[in-house]
């Protein structure tokens, strides 16, 4: 339709051309085109849809495992088996952690920079469009229009006139007025605004990037095991304590489960903050922080006791790791008083061992800080068993479950929520309040005048029948035509 379009600007004398740009001025207009362009935003919406689907194929490292040696090293191992000799690779690119990698994350800038240059491009011709819109159109423009009517209006001109814009303000319709046409050319828009809704949108993406790449890179996520009767010193806050009254797990008939239930009570510098019971998708909240309920498991209490009887630890030990055959599930415990790694194995779930029977467990203490250090000792004990190492005394007081907390600061939520109210908000702007356009042109007619109707853009079954119901509002309906594929004559 552009080329039915008149063009009002009046041919003035001609002005010298613009100076030439330096090159240093041309390199930030060159990267401005590049970001705006539709093809570098589909081609950065391609490389971060291939980014995500690496992130879905290939297994992520949880939370917490990367600032844990042992378990990092086992879950590298465990991913060795699937992947053989392009686990280092992938480990290397940031595979395992894609979504905090440094290509996800400058991919994310990318887009959002793409977006504020296609947004920043594209206002200045919502701005005209919606303040200064294009009033006088060809004759071309009638006979090419996605919908064109026409209705006669017996009388003059100004009657003709007068029946226009009374229908169409009646319909909520802006009239602007052709000031060269003495009143037989017009212009008629309603919702100026709604394409407005497209920018709000685009700004919302960014709002949302934004929010991911700072919980990204400021928020903190950690896996902590605790036995069920022990409290863990938290690292995301000091004077921060958790402790875990009881954990109960629930099961259909079927054997599939049915709830897992942690009562957790939470202590800011000794004072209880939060008592409450977690499940899988209701976490413990205190000020920015989560509490999730993520993993359970089995656990040992274990009671040790220095030479001087100094109680060191009276607490359970979770078995949150494995062996690296698989066999045995395995607790580790740091002693720095006596300079002891402690560890405890039981047979793994679903796994036997003869030389241990089920309640059993086989006590392994190593000396701290040694690459490939020997054992001190290896026993074999059983419930309410006591041993002596150097005068340090082990007890083996009974099994008992653990629980995994995941805890998590998110303070990119904000943004997130936010992002999320404007892309909402935008949407329904977009497609609830569309911005319809109608250009009106009046024309003799016999004893009296053509209102002559058109609109730029398609109408579906609704807007037919408003359309319909305009021609009707002003005059006679004489001519309807939709893309000129369809003919209605009375």
């Amino acid at each position: 339709m552009a080329q039915d379009v008149v063009d009002r600007t009046s041919a003035g004398p001609q002005t010298p051309a613009p100076p030439s740009r330096s090159v240093w001025a041309e390199i930030p207009l060159a990267i401005y085109r590049f970001l705006h362009s539709k093809v570098t935003g589909l081609v950065i919406l391609l490389v971060m849809a291939f980014l995500a689907l690496l992130g879905t194929v290939i297994p992520q490292i949880p939370a917490g495992v990367r600032e844990d040696p042992e378990r990092y090293g086992e879950w590298i191992a465990q991913a060795r088996e699937r992947f053989g000799g392009l686990t280092d690779l992938f480990n290397s690119l940031g595979l395992f952690s894609i979504y905090s990698s440094v290509w996800f994350v400058s991919i994310s800038v990318l887009l959002t920079l793409s977006i504020i240059a296609c947004t920043t491009h594209r206002l200045p011709q919502l701005w005209k469009r919606a303040t200064q819109p294009n009033v006088r159109v060809s004759e071309g423009f009638f006979r090419h229009a996605a919908a064109y009517g026409s209705s006669y209006v017996p009388g003059d001109t100004e009657a003709a006139y007068a029946a226009a814009v009374s229908a169409v303000k009646a319909r909520g319709f802006r009239v602007v007025d052709d000031e060269g046409s003495t009143h037989t050319s017009l212009y008629a828009d309603r919702f100026r605004w709604g394409p407005f809704g497209t920018a709000a949108a685009h700004a919302a993406f960014v709002v949302i990037i934004v929010g991911m790449l700072i919980t990204s890179l400021a928020g903190y996520e950690s896996y902590v095991p605790i036995a069920v009767g022990s409290t863990a010193e938290l690292e995301v806050r000091e004077d921060l304590t958790l402790e875990v009254v009881s954990f109960s797990d629930t099961y259909n008939p079927d054997g599939s489960p049915l709830d897992y239930v942690s009562h957790l009570i939470l202590r800011d510098g000794g004072e209880v903050v939060a008592d409450q019971e977690i499940r899988v998708n209701t976490p413990l909240r205190y000020e920015d922080i989560r509490f999730h309920q993520t993993h359970f498991g089995a656990a040992v209490a274990l009671t040790i006791t220095d030479p001087n009887g100094t109680l060191l630890w009276d607490q359970g030990i979770p078995l949150d790791y494995s062996s690296s055959n698989g066999q045995y599930a395995v607790g580790i415990i740091e002693i720095a008083e006596l300079g002891y790694e402690v560890r405890a194995y039981t047979p793994a779930s679903g796994r036997t061992d003869g030389s241990m029977a089920p309640g059993e467990m086989t006590l392994v203490v190593f000396p701290l800080g040694q690459t490939e250090p020997e054992p001190i000792v290896e026993e074999l004990m059983v419930p309410g068993e006591t041993i002596g190492v150097g005068g340090t005394t082990f007890a083996f007081e009974r099994e008992t479950k653990f629980t995994g907390i995941t805890v998590a600061t998110d303070p990119g939520v904000p943004w997130i929520w936010t992002g999320s109210a404007l892309l909402v908000l935008g949407m329904c702007c977009t497609f609830g309040f569309r911005h319809r356009r109608l250009w009106l042109r009046i024309t003799p007619e016999g004893e009296g005048h053509l209102v002559r109707v058109a609109a730029v853009d398609r109408l579906d079954p609704m807007q037919e029948r408003q359309f319909r119901g305009l021609l009707t509002a002003v005059g006679e309906p004489r001519e309807f035509a939709l893309k000129r594929t369809e003919m209605d004559r009375d």
